[in-house]
């Protein structure tokens, strides 16, 4: 059974065209900006380390212990689990309250204009010959 979506989706194109559109700067500055935003904080998790946000949350690299897993279906088998690296996100407590709507959007920097429509392709135009 697939589960429907239930809201808006932010990809990293929709993120760098409201921080270009929001900062008044070209949008392929601000896909350049979130690509180093995002690959500073994947090297951090990566060396091991922690990012943290104030007001919208932490992000953590865990490391999980090999355990001895059982199927389900033959409870008297089991296998093993090898350990392996993850990452873990605890929200903070400002996402946490807009989320369960215990405060408005309205009241923090989550109150931002909807983004404008995404600009018309350009028709390309034919090579003219030079003479």
């Amino acid at each position: 059974m697939k589960k429907e979506k239930t809201g808006p989706v932010l990809t990293k194109h929709e993120l760098a065209r409201l921080i270009g559109f929001e900062a008044q700067i070209p949008q392929t500055l601000a896909a350049q900006v979130v690509q180093l935003v995002f690959g500073a904080v994947a090297a951090t998790l990566v060396a091991g380390g922690r990012c943290e946000f104030r007001d919208f949350g932490v992000f953590t690299s865990v490391e999980r212990k090999a355990r001895l897993g059982r199927n389900p279906h033959a409870p008297e088998k089991t296998y093993d689990v090898p350990g392996r690296r993850g990452v873990r996100f605890r929200a903070g407590r400002l996402l946490r309250a807009q989320v369960s709507g215990e405060i408005p959007p309205e009241a923090t920097l989550a109150a931002l204009p909807p983004l404008p429509p995404p600009p018309t392709p350009r028709k390309k135009r034919a090579k003219s010959e030079e003479v």
